[in-house]
């Protein structure tokens, strides 16, 4: 981090400097300081005319998106998400638009609007490269709208394709636990459990895909009526966020502990039109069997 911030006060006038150090910030625990460097570099990025200002420029709202989403702030985030989204499509910089896209759609599905994470969900794909490096996170996070839906056999058949694209132990983990969760709401007990005793063995110690990891594997068991099962793993994933420094989940992580111990069952949603699910589905799976780009869990996605 201190390097990060070193290089860009040596270089103020870098926007992509500015957004290195909002990112080691942000991986600190440092909001303040993060949200100061984002900000830097969108104001920056923004006057310019050139290529890659305004690459810069989407990459800085991005930047701030995520930073509010691990504050606890997702309607903040979506609003940053949002203007990126415009920013990119309307420059026509299609693979940041994907980006942009599949960022808001996922925020969107945790506020629970799902048409309009759909109509996202549904630019992402259209977005997405075929060599795209973060296509696979797409289709993750695509697959855990589904199940937000109440789509979960389908949301199942997307996640079996998922984890021979994740190599890196901590989101092999997250995949792994969003499988459980819908194998164990599809009545698919031993899928549940095979995914079950794989995310736990690849969860290691905290990142910050821990604490997700560990809620999912909450509702899976929530899903079954196990209950103690349930709340062990909903309390981890509060102690997982708590000390990753992500407030949202911790959040979130506190409130589904709560709902466990009362023994109230998961919330139900009014399912979006099964057919056009089903169409989105096919072209989530169809552009998964056709990808090209290198594994993700070879090198990070783009970061921000």
């Amino acid at each position: 981090m201190h390097f990060a911030e070193l290089a860009a006060h040596a270089d103020l006038g870098s926007a992509a400097r500015c957004n290195v150090a909002g990112r080691a910030c942000r991986a600190a625990g440092e909001h303040t300081r993060s949200h100061d460097w984002y900000e830097r570099g969108f104001k920056i990025a923004k006057s310019g005319e050139r290529r890659a200002l305004i690459n810069t420029a989407v990459r800085s709202l991005l930047g701030l998106g995520r930073l509010l989403q691990v504050q606890g702030r997702p309607h903040e985030a979506a609003r940053y998400f949002k203007k990126a989204v415009k920013r990119s499509t309307r420059r026509d910089r299609r693979a940041l638009a994907a980006e942009a896209n599949h960022d808001l759609f996922a925020v969107l599905a945790e506020l629970g609007q799902y048409p309009m994470a759909l109509v996202h969900a549904r630019g992402a794909v259209d977005f997405y490269g075929p060599k795209h490096p973060r296509f696979p996170y797409a289709a993750h996070d695509f697959a855990f709208l589904l199940i937000r839906c109440l789509y979960f056999r389908p949301a199942l058949e997307l996640l079996q394709m998922l984890p021979r694209y994740f190599t890196r132990p901590e989101e092999a983990a997250l995949v792994w636990s969003t499988q459980a969760w819908a194998a164990a709401a599809s009545g698919e007990r031993e899928r549940f459990l095979v995914a079950e005793e794989r995310t736990v063995r690849a969860i290691g110690p905290a990142t910050e895909y821990s604490a997700p990891a560990m809620t999912h594997l909450a509702e899976a068991a929530r899903a079954t009526g196990e209950w103690e099962r349930a709340e062990r793993y909903a309390q981890a994933a509060a102690d997982a966020a708590r000390e990753w420094g992500d407030t949202g989940t911790e959040r979130e992580s506190r409130e589904l502990l709560q709902a466990i111990r009362m023994r109230q069952q998961g919330a139900a949603t009014l399912n979006p039109k099964e057919a056009e699910l089903a169409e989105l589905v096919q072209t989530y799976k169809a552009r998964l069997r056709r990808w090209k780009g290198p594994t993700p869990g070879a090198r990070p996605p783009p970061a921000r």
